[in-house]
C-alpha cells in the first residue's frame, strides 16, 4: 500500500497544471501522512515531495496536519492538554508537567505512536519552515520559531517522562521515539544562535543535546551533533570526550575521525593539563590522542588492504576481492587522511607535543609518510595519482532535516569550507617552509614537492582568511630561501638578490604588523571571535583559537625564516648586516607584541570565566528561575522542567567554563616565554 500512495505522490507532482498540481499535491500528501503519520520511514517519504510547496501549500498542509492529529487523539490527552501540547501560547489552560512527568489523571502515559507522529510533524514544520528562518530576521519569525522549539521541548519531555529510569537503565535501542524532539529542538536553537545571534541559543542547545545523549547513550546523530558543537564553541576536551563515545575504530577513522581530528590542531593541540572527571572510565578526553589514533591507523591501512586483498584473493572469494580493492583506493585517497596528516604537522611545528605516536620517530616509516604526503598534494606528476581526491567523509551521521536550498546544520557547525588541492598544496608549502629553516636534509624531498605546488591566487575559496594569509607568509619565507641557495650557484646577481631579500623582510614585517591588528580585536573590547554568553562576559569560540593558532604558527615561521635569512647573510654579506640586523629587530618585536597581546586577551578571558557570580549569571541564561513566569523566556521556562534539578545544568556548564579555561591555559603557556625555535 504504501508503494501504490508514493506512486500517487509522484502523479500529483507531476500534473501539468499548476494549480492542481499544488492541490492534488497537498492533498496526496495529507492522505498519505494520515496513513503513515504514525510511522518513522513517513518523514523520508514525504520529504522529496513537500519541498515542491509553495507558502500557501506549506501552510494548508501543515494546519491540516495538526487538525488530524488533534482530532485523532482527542480521547487519549484530553482536550485541555492536547491543546496546550499543540498551541505553546496557551500554557495556562493547565499545569502540565509535574515533577518531570506528564501526567495524565495523575498517572503517566506514554504511547509511542503518539510520539513517532508529533515527531513527523515537527519535522515537516522545521523543514518547510523553520530551516529557512534567517533569510528575513522578522521579529514574527523569531517568535515562530520560539513557539517551536517550546514544542519540540514538551514532546522531548514526554518523552523522557518514558525513558527507562535508575543508575543502570538502558535503553534497549538506539533511536528512541522521541529522541528526535530534542535533537530538533537544539539544532533550531543552534540556527537561531548563529544565523539569529540570539545570545543563549547555543548553550540552551547544548544542555538539551548532553541531557539527551545522557538518557540515550546510543543515538548517534546527537553524539555527533553534540561532538562538532563543543567544537565550534570552542570547548576541546569535552568535543574529545563526546567523540570518545562514538567508538570510533577500523574503517570509521577515514569515514569519521574528520568530525573532530581534522579541526583539533587550531582549538586544542595538547593533551589536558588540568584533571577532571568522566562518565566512564573508557572516556578518554585526550584529543591528541585520537589524532594519533587515526593517524596510526592510516600509517598501516596499505598493509591492511593487502592483506585482506591477498585474503580473498586466495579464498576464491572474487566479488569481495573487486570490491576490497576499490575500497582500498577509496581510504588511499581520502581527504580525512590528507588533513589528518596537515593537522598532525600543525601540532608538532607550534606545540611540539610528544603523543603516543611520533611518526618521524617511527622506524621504517619515513617513507611511508613521504609518500602520504606527496599523495596529499596530488599534483606530483606521475601517472599512478588521479588529479583528484575523494571526499570519503561519512556525513549521514549530522542531521540534514534542513530545505535544500538553505545553509545546512553541518555547515554551521563546521568552520570553514571544505580543503580543496589548493588549500592542501598551501598547508604543504608552510610545512615544507617550517622544515626547510630549520634543517639542512629536510624531512621531505624538497625538489619533488616544489615542482608540484601549484601557484594559486584563490585559496580564499577554501580556506579562513588568517589561513590565506599565512601561506602568502610561507611564499615570503619559501622565496627567501631560494634567493640564498641561487646565490651559491651563482644564478642571479648580487644586486636582484639583495633587493629581493629587502622586500621579502618588508612583506614579513607588513604581514605580521596585520596579525598584530587581528589579534588587538580579540580582546575582551573588540569581541571578534568571541561570543556573548551573559551580559558581563564572553566566552571563546573555535575562530578565536583557530586565529590564535595560527598567528602563533607564524610567529613561528616568522622567526625561523629570519634567523635563516640572518645566518645565510653572514655566510655571503649580501646585504649590510647592520641593515639586516635593524630589519630583523623590528620584525621580532611585532612578534614579541603579538604574543604579549594575545596573552592578555587569554588571560582577560580565562579571569573573567573564574568569576565566582559568572556561573550563576550563566544558569539563568539557559533556564529560568523558580520564580519566572514562562512570559520572559518560554525556552528556559520549559527548560527549567525539563531538567528539574538546577545542580544538573550547573555541572554541565561548570565543565564547559573549565574547558575553555584549560584551553585559554594553553595559550597562556606559549605566549607566557617567548619561543625558541
Amino acid at each position: 500500500m504504501s508503494a501504490r500512495m508514493l506512486g500517487d505522490l509522484c502523479n500529483a507532482s507531476t500534473t501539468e497544471s499548476s494549480k492542481l498540481n499544488k492541490a492534488n499535491l497537498v492533498e496526496a500528501c495529507l492522505t498519505y501522512f494520515k496513513v503513515y503519520g504514525k510511522k518513522q520511514f513517513c518523514y523520508n517519504d514525504l520529504q522529496i515531495f513537500v519541498q515542491a510547496f509553495d507558502s500557501v501549500s506549506t501552510e494548508s498542509f501543515l494546519r491540516e496536519a495538526k487538525l488530524w492529529c488533534f482530532e485523532e487523539y482527542r480521547g487519549f490527552f484530553g482536550q485541555d492538554q492536547l491543546r496546550n501540547l499543540y498551541n505553546p501560547e496557551m500554557v495556562s489552560v493547565t499545569q502540565l508537567l509535574m515533577g518531570g512527568a506528564i501526567l495524565i489523571n495523575q498517572e503517566p502515559r506514554y504511547d509511542g505512536a503518539y510520539l513517532i507522529l508529533q515527531v513527523n510533524i515537527l519535522k515537516l514544520e522545521y523543514y518547510l519552515v523553520h530551516s529557512r528562518w534567517g533569510e528575513s530576521g522578522d521579529i514574527e519569525d523569531a517568535i515562530s520559531m520560539e513557539k517551536f522549539v517550546v514544542q519540540c521541548v514538551k514532546t522531548y519531555i514526554l518523552a523522557v517522562s518514558s525513558y527507562p529510569v535508575g543508575e543502570n537503565a538502558k535503553p534497549p535501542t538506539e533511536r528512541l521515539p522521541g529522541d528526535d524532539a530534542g535533537l530538533l529542538a537544539a539544532i533550531t536553537l543552534i540556527r537561531w544562535g548563529l544565523l539569529g545571534n540570539r545570545r543563549n541559543a547555543l548553550l540552551q542547545a547544548t544542555t538539551i543535546l548532553q541531557h539527551l545523549t545522557q538518557k540515550s547513550p546510543f543515538n548517534y546523530e546527537a553524539l555527533v551533533t553534540l561532538t562538532v558543537l563543543y567544537t565550534k564553541i570552542g570547548a576541546g576536551w569535552l568535543a574529545a570526550e563526546c567523540y570518545s563515545r562514538l567508538s570510533i575504530k577500523n574503517i570509521q577513522f577515514p569515514t569519521l575521525s574528520w568530525l573532530l581530528c581534522t579541526r583539533i590542531s587550531t582549538l586544542h593541540p595538547h593533551p589536558p593539563h588540568i584533571n577532571f572527571k568522566t562518565q566512564s572510565e573508557k572516556v578518554d578526553a585526550d584529543p591528541t590522542h585520537h589524532l594519533s589514533r587515526a593517524l596510526e591507523y592510516h600509517l598501516h591501512l596499505r598493509e591492511t588492504d593487502q592483506q585482506e586483498i591477498d585474503d580473498f584473493l586466495e579464498a576464491g572469494q572474487y566479488a569481495s576481492l573487486l570490491q576490497a580493492m576499490g575500497n582500498s583506493v577509496y581510504n588511499q585517497l581520502g581527504f580525512t587522511k590528507h588533513m589528518l596528516l596537515i593537522e598532525w604537522a600543525r601540532m608538532e611545528r607550534f606545540s611540539g607535543i610528544q603523543s603516543k605516536l611520533d611518526f618521524r620517530s617511527l622506524p621504517g616509516e619515513s617513507l611511508q609518510i613521504k609518500s602520504l604526503w606527496a599523495t596529499t598534494m596530488l599534483t606530483v606528476p606521475t601517472d599512478r595519482l588521479p588529479r583528484e581526491a575523494i571526499d570519503n567523509r561519512d556525513r549521514s551521521t549530522i542531521p540534514h532535516w534542513e530545505a535544500p536550498d538553505v545553509v545546512s546544520l553541518e555547515e554551521m557547525l563546521l568552520p570553514g569550507k571544505w580543503p580543496s588541492q589548493k588549500w592542501l598544496s598551501g598547508q604543504l608549502l608552510i610545512a615544507l617552509v617550517s622544515e626547510a629553516t630549520t634543517k639542512t636534509n629536510t624531512f621531505f624531498d624538497r625538489n619533488d614537492v616544489l615542482r608540484s605546488l601549484m601557484a594559486s591566487n584563490d585559496l580564499k575559496e577554501s580556506s579562513t582568511p588568517v589561513e590565506h594569509r599565512q601561506v602568502d607568509l610561507a611564499r615570503e619565507s619559501d622565496s627567501l630561501i631560494r634567493i640564498y641557495e641561487e646565490i651559491e650557484s651563482d644564478a642571479k646577481s648580487k644586486t636582484h638578490h639583495a633587493s629581493a631579500v629587502v622586500q621579502g623582510l618588508g612583506n614579513i614585517r607588513q604581514w605580521q604588523e596585520e596579525a598584530n591588528n587581528i589579534i588587538a580585536t580579540m580582546s575582551l573590547g573588540g569581541g571578534r571571535h568571541l561570543w556573548k554568553i551573559t551580559e558581563s562576559a564572553n566566552a571563546p569560540d573555535w575562530e578565536f583559537f583557530h586565529t590564535a593558532y595560527i598567528g602563533l604558527d607564524s610567529c613561528r615561521l616568522i622567526e625561523r625564516t629570519i634567523d635563516f635569512v640572518e645566518a645565510q647573510n653572514r655566510k655571503v654579506r649580501l646585504i649590510e648586516p647592520d641593515h639586516v640586523s635593524e630589519q630583523i629587530r623590528k620584525i621580532r618585536k611585532l612578534c614579541d607584541e603579538y604574543r604579549i597581546a594575545l596573552n592578555s586577551a587569554s588571560f582577560e578571558l580565562s579571569e573573567a570565566l573564574s568569576d565566582k557570580g559568572h556561573q550563576e549569571e550563566l544558569l539563568y541564561t539557559v533556564i529560568a528561575r523558580q520564580a519566572d513566569t514562562e512570559d520572559t523566556d518560554p525556552i528556559a521556562y520549559w527548560l527549567r522542567h525539563l531538567f528539574i534539578d538546577e545542580q544538573y545544568v550547573r555541572g554541565i556548564l561548570a565543565r564547559l567554563q573549565l574547558a575553555w579555561r584549560e584551553a585559554l591555559a594553553n595559550i597562556d603557556n606559549l605566549t607566557s616565554v617567548k619561543e625558541t625555535a
